[in-house]
């Protein structure tokens, strides 16, 4: 999944996915790309311990970083982390089954509303310490549920794997 970032004065195209090496560095699972200088580059300190299926930047230059991993620069962030420019850390509890089978636990997309909301999204049954039915909201503090989520309680095929934030705030 690619992302172009226009939040920082330069641009960047933060790229995640299923590789250990972006052009030959050791780079596991994430990178980036300065298309100014023509360059490849790492995160700031540390590396990612799985698939990377996500990235987005705030409006603030907070980066959020989703998939399968467990462990992003040393912080276990269980299926969602975020670089605030200095360090990294976790949203809350992070995202967990909650009463899934056959999941592999894990968030598919990111997407940031106009109001700096973050919403999440794929296989996970709770965010935080509730009920978050494969589609949760994250407000800088706590997670909360969107709605009555997708999909029926405990059933692993139903997931949210692309999500969409229009600039009124509604979720696609």
């Amino acid at each position: 999944k690619l992302r172009w970032d226009f939040a920082t004065q330069t641009a960047q195209l933060f790229i995640g996915g299923d590789f250990t090496q972006l052009v030959g560095t050791a780079r596991p699972y994430i990178g980036k790309y300065h298309p100014y200088a023509l360059t490849y580059g790492s995160l700031p300190t540390g590396t990612v311990n799985s698939l990377v299926l996500s990235t987005a930047l705030d409006q603030t230059g907070r980066r959020y970083i989703g998939g399968l991993c467990t462990e992003v620069g040393g912080t276990a962030g269980t299926g969602i982390s975020q670089w605030n420019g200095a360090n990294y850390g976790t949203l809350g509890a992070g995202v967990q089954q909650g009463g899934l089978t056959g999941a592999t636990l894990s968030v598919t997309d990111i997407a940031i509303a106009p109001n700096q909301v973050v919403y999440l999204g794929w296989h996970f049954g709770t965010a935080g310490l509730g009920s978050a039915r494969h589609i949760a909201q994250w407000n800088g503090v706590q997670f909360a549920p969107v709605g009555q989520g997708i999909g029926t309680a405990g059933n692993a095929s139903s997931a949210a794997y692309s999500l969409l934030v229009g600039s009124s705030g509604d979720i696609y």
